[in-house]
C-alpha cells in the first residue's frame, strides 16, 4: 500500500473565546451538617444519614446567617468595596422582604429582588447596570435557599451604596449541580412541584422528573460520574449567551465544588489539602474557546452570510480562582 496523499488544502480556522466571572458558593450550614453529641460521654459524631428525616435537609439559623454574610461579601467583592459596612441581620429580613412559611418551616417565595425605597441605585433592565447577570442552583432545598438569601442581602448591601446593580438576574436550577448522591437522604431531593411552590422565582429544567429518579437508596455515586456531571455542567454554562462580561452566581455543595476546583483549577485547594466550607465564596474567571473549520477560503467567505458551520466549544478552562 503506498503513502497516503498529502492534503492539497489547509483547514482554516475562526475562533473567538468567551470569558465571565464565577462565584461559586457552597450552601450554609444545614441540619445533616450538625454533629451529634453523645449525651453520656459527650463525644461528637456524624449524623446517620441513611435516616430518612435527613431528606433534603434545609439550612438552620446559623446557615441562614451564613448565607446573609456571603451576598454582602459578594456585593464588597464585585465592587471592591469596603466590607464592614453595617449589614441587616437574618433576624430583620422579614421586615424588607416577602415571605412565607410553609409548613416544615422553610421559608418560601423569597423575593431576591427586594423593593427598598426606589431609587437610582437600581435598574429594572436584566442587561443594564453593574451585578450578577445569572444565579444557577443545585435543586436541593439548601441551596436555593442559599442563593436567595445571597441575592437579598447583595441587594440590601446595593441599596446603601452609588452602585447601580442589577435587581432581575436569571435564576435557574440545575440538577447537574447537585451533591454527589445515593445512599445519604441528605442528598435526595424533594419532588419538583414541591420545589416550584417554594421557589417561584426559580426557573427549573422542564425535563426535570417530578421524583428524584438519581437518587440510589444502595449506591453512592463514583467520583468519575460526579467528574461527568460538572463537566455537563460547565459546558452548559459556556453555551449560555448572557451579553458582554457577564457574571454568574453558581449555589452548589461541598463535594461538587472540590471536585469542580480540583478539575479546573486545584492551586485554590492547594492540590487538595484544603476543604470547602459551608458558604466559602470563590470567585474565579471562566473561560471557553468556541472555533468553526473550514476547508477553503470560499467557504470562510460563505459563512458570513450563512449559519454553517456552527461553532463548536473546543477548551473550557477556570483561571485565577481564589476564596474571597
Amino acid at each position: 500500500m503506498g503513502e497516503p496523499e498529502p492534503e492539497t488544502e489547509t483547514t482554516l480556522k475562526q475562533m473567538h473565546t468567551r470569558k465571565l466571572t464565577v462565584y461559586f458558593v457552597r450552601h450554609g450550614v444545614a441540619i445533616h451538617n450538625i454533629p451529634v453529641i453523645d449525651p453520656t460521654t459527650g463525644v461528637a459524631s456524624h449524623p446517620n444519614l441513611q435516616d430518612p428525616s435527613f431528606t433534603d435537609s434545609r439550612l438552620i439559623p446559623r446557615g441562614e446567617r451564613q448565607a446573609w454574610e456571603a451576598g454582602h461579601k459578594l456585593f464588597c467583592d464585585l465592587n471592591r468595596q469596603d466590607g464592614n459596612r453595617e449589614m441587616t441581620s437574618v433576624d430583620d429580613m422579614s421586615s424588607s422582604t416577602d415571605v412565607v412559611e410553609n409548613l416544615d418551616g422553610i421559608s418560601r417565595g423569597y423575593n431576591y429582588s427586594i423593593r427598598l425605597k426606589e431609587n437610582e441605585n437600581y435598574s429594572s433592565n436584566n442587561r443594564g447596570g453593574k451585578g450578577i447577570d445569572m444565579v444557577v442552583t443545585s435543586p436541593l432545598t439548601r441551596c436555593i435557599h442559599t442563593a436567595s438569601l445571597a441575592m437579598q442581602s447583595y441587594l440590601q448591601s446595593a441599596g446603601g451604596s452609588n452602585v447601580i446593580v442589577k435587581n432581575h438576574p436569571l435564576f435557574v436550577c440545575q440538577e447537574n449541580l447537585r451533591e454527589a448522591h445515593g445512599r445519604h437522604f441528605s442528598d435526595k431531593r424533594r419532588k419538583k412541584s414541591e420545589l416550584e411552590a417554594y421557589f417561584p422565582m426559580v426557573q427549573f429544567d422542564p425535563e426535570m422528573k417530578e421524583d428524584d429518579v438519581e437518587w440510589n437508596p444502595n449506591e453512592r455515586e463514583t467520583v468519575a460520574a460526579l467528574n461527568r456531571r460538572i463537566d455537563q455542567f460547565m459546558y452548559w454554562l459556556a453555551c449560555r449567551d448572557l451579553g458582554p462580561s457577564p457574571h454568574v452566581l453558581i449555589a452548589s455543595h461541598g463535594v461538587w465544588i472540590e471536585c469542580c476546583l480540583l478539575r479546573y483549577f486545584p492551586q485554590v485547594l492547594d492540590m487538595g489539602r484544603k476543604r470547602v466550607n459551608n458558604c466559602d465564596l470563590f470567585c474565579g474567571t471562566f473561560s471557553s474557546i468556541w472555533e468553526k473549520s473550514f476547508e477553503n477560503q470560499s467557504q470562510v467567505s460563505q459563512s458570513k452570510s450563512t449559519s454553517n458551520p456552527k461553532w463548536s466549544c473546543s477548551s473550557i478552562s477556570l483561571e485565577n480562582v481564589r476564596l474571597v
